[in-house]
Order: structure tokens, then sequence, then C-alpha cells
């Protein structure tokens, strides 16, 4: 086990999209191999003329095409939005999903493009009753349902049609997965699903349901998907901190085009589904546990957000885990340097495959408590600014634990090509 805040170093890609040859001058970028997620993999590339900035897919990186190739223009009219991200305990019940309206609604001078993950352990439950369905043949949705139409009922709200239709869905699936005896990944990644799509059609008639004044803008939910959010084919990160499908670069264009209308008239509110996606046959892909938080800054870079908040609920990045230090407190600002090591090396506040699009794109992050919606949180910069302060020269430290150091000694190894493979095997 090791606590660490360092610089991670450079190391040369296995990749041969990143050969050097071609490259422009002067356009630095960041690349993952594609055999490791490990961010000490990490290059230093030259961008080819015909891309302009890196982005970030769940496994490696891939480019995003210049904005200027995109069809879609700038207007001087068009006003920047914000993103705001609520993760799974921000939204789960009645009274979290009340206090996110009200958090949303006092933003609303800035436009805000909602994210949801899946309300509580919703996801959890969905793998238990496919489990369930599998090992029985009994479809159980009980306790998914109650979480989404008690939260309702307690609020005096109808269940409205589309969360009904969906449990129904949800059951009809379940039932193929008990009469067929097996589920794959691909099922797998579509059951799981459901949580992130129950949860924006909840908040939306919690949303709208508690309207001041008929006149205020209503909430409208959309599947990522449907405002352009695709990946490649892949399947399988479930119950994984990552999946094997990247976001396709044409994503953010088409993203763009979708959302920038509201740039100029803001009319809704969009509610936008965390974590899932679909390839380009249609089929539902999941950006791996925790990936609500890529969702977020894939849309903050494609609309180039004033900011990306993350609503947790925590008061921000701590400079320790509070579990080991009880004494931790928020760090005010980080780099996104220095977040995106934290949570390579163990801090789990933001998923570290999140911080790189907005990185790329300039777009400023934040961490906020959204049980404490007053207190500032952690504000994650691209660089320190004179009004940018802290105490210290350490920002904070994260540990991984349960890690096992092996050493080998053999002089047998000298020059052997293979060696070590074929001792782990």
């Amino acid at each position: 086990s090791s606590s660490t805040f360092a610089h991670v170093p450079i190391a040369r890609t296995s990749d041969p999209s990143c050969s050097m040859e071609g490259r422009k001058a002067g356009s630095p970028g960041l690349s993952f191999s594609r055999s490791t997620n490990d961010l000490n993999d990490i290059d230093l590339v030259e961008l080819p003329p015909f891309f302009d900035k890196p982005v970030a897919s769940t496994s490696y990186w891939v480019p995003t095409p210049k904005e200027e190739a995109s069809p879609v223009c700038n207007d001087q009219n068009d006003q920047e939005m914000l993103v705001m991200k609520f993760g799974g305990t921000s939204v789960a019940g009645a009274e979290c999903l009340t206090r996110v309206a009200s958090i949303v609604r006092r933003a609303l001078p800035g436009r805000p493009v909602v994210v949801l993950s899946a309300m509580g352990k919703t996801t959890n439950n969905l793998l238990a009753a496919a489990n369930k369905a599998l090992e029985t043949s009994e479809v159980d949705i009980s306790v998914v349902r109650a979480m989404h139409e008690s939260t309702l009922t307690e609020l005096g709200i109808p269940v409205p049609a589309t969360v009904t239709d969906l449990l129904n869905e949800l059951e009809r699936l379940l039932s193929g997965v008990a009469l067929l005896k097996e589920v794959s990944t691909q099922t797998r990644d579509r059951i799981v699903s459901f949580g992130e799509r129950l949860s924006v059609r909840t908040f939306e008639a919690v949303f709208n349901a508690t309207k001041a004044s008929p006149k205020d803008v209503d909430a409208r939910h959309f599947d990522s998907w449907q405002i352009g959010l695709k990946t490649t084919s892949g399947s399988g990160s479930a119950d994984s901190a990552f999946s094997q499908v990247e976001v396709l670069p044409e994503s953010y264009t088409d993203i763009l085009h979708a959302l920038k209308p509201l740039k100029r008239t803001y009319s809704y509110v969009p509610v936008v589904t965390g974590y899932i996606a679909q390839d380009l046959k249609g089929v539902i892909t999941t950006l791996g546990r925790d990936g609500s938080d890529l969702t977020a800054t894939v849309i903050g870079a494609a609309i180039k957000a004033s900011e990306v908040q993350i609503w947790k609920d925590v008061s921000g990045i701590q400079t320790m885990d509070p579990r080991v230090a009880p004494n931790a407190k928020p760090v005010q600002v980080l780099t996104f340097e220095e977040a995106a090591e934290l949570s390579t090396f163990g801090a789990k506040v933001v998923h570290p495959a999140a911080v790189l699009p907005a990185w790329i794109a300039s777009v400023p992050m934040s961490v906020r408590n959204s049980m404490a919606p007053e207190l500032p949180g952690t504000r994650i910069v691209p660089e320190m600014t004179e009004r940018d302060c802290r105490d210290g020269r350490v920002a904070a430290i994260s540990s991984k634990a349960n890690i096992t150091m092996i050493v080998i000694k053999s002089s047998r190894m000298l020059g052997q090509h293979g060696f070590l493979a074929h001792v782990f095997e």
C-alpha cells in the first residue's frame, strides 16, 4: 500500500496510431497505450494536421476534429451554458430530488444541462435482479420499482407513463433472461441502463411538478444518444470501473448541434442520462461505473460550457480520505493535472477518465456538495492564477490499498524475451 502525489512519468505508447510521422509541430496532446489503463503510460505526442485536441474515452484517448471543421457555426448571440452532474446519492429519494430541483432552479440563469446517475443503489439492485432471474428464474424488480414509484408517491406526484413503460420493459427483459438461463455482457449493460433512464424521467416529473409558476421552464429528459453521445461497440463494463468502448469524435459535433439552440433561447432544462450511450448500431453501451462524470465533461467540452459541476455527497476533494484521516479538509482549488493524478492513485471523487475532456477544452470544473450547496467545494482549473491560493505546497494525498509488489531475481531472465510473461502465466 502506498500514498503518493507525484508527477506522472512520461512513457512511450505502444499505440501505432500515435506515430510521429505526419504530426504537426506545436500541437502536443496526451494519449494512452491501448494495452493499459495506467496513467504511467501517458505519452506526449504531436497531433496530426487534421486533428486539434484529444478527448477522453473510457479506456484510452482519441482525437476530436477541429472546431472550425464543425458544420455548427458560432453565433454572437450564443450564451454560455453550465453542466451540472448529480451522483446517485444526490438523487436517492424524494428529499434529495427536491433538493436537486432547487439547486438547478437557482442555476437557471447559467442555462444548465443536467446529467444524472441512477438513483441511490439502483445499479446494484438491477444487477442483483439480473442474477436472480438467471439463477432462480424469478423476475423481481420490486426494489427498483419501489425506489421510483414511492419517491413520486411521497411527493404527491402521479407516476408518469414514461416511468411505468420503462419498468414494464425491464420486467420483460428479465423474463427473457429467466427463460433463456443466460445473460450476455451486452444484455447486462442494457439492464443496468434502466437506472439512469428511470432517474432522468423521475427527476423530470419532480422538477415540473414543483414549479413555482406555470411560466417557469420545464425539464425535458433525454437518453444521452438522443443528444448525440455515441461510442464504438463493446460491452462488459456494467460492474467494472473501465469500459471497452470509446466516445466517438463525431459525438462532440452532434452534441453541440443538439444543444446549440438552448444557447440562444433557453426554453427547457435538458436532463440527460449519465453513464450510458449507444453505438452506431443502436446497441446500448456503458462508460464504466461512475461514468456519469465522463458524460458530463464530454457534454461540457462539446458545448464549451462555462463550468462542469460534479455534485456529490462530499464537500469537494479532500486533502486526504476522511475515513483514514478524520481531520481532512476540502481543497479549494486544484489543477487538472493534480486532479487526474489524485483520481488515478486512489481518490474517488472524480472519475479519472472524466478529467481530460474538460482539461483539453479548458472548461473549468468544480466538485460540490448537494447536501450543502452553499459550500464552495473544490474548483479544478487548467492553471493556477494569482487569485488561486491554498495552504502548503502539497495539495492532497491519495492512496491505494491491497497492492502487492513482486520482486523477481534470476540470472535466467537476462536477455530472455518473454521471461516475465511466462512467469505470470
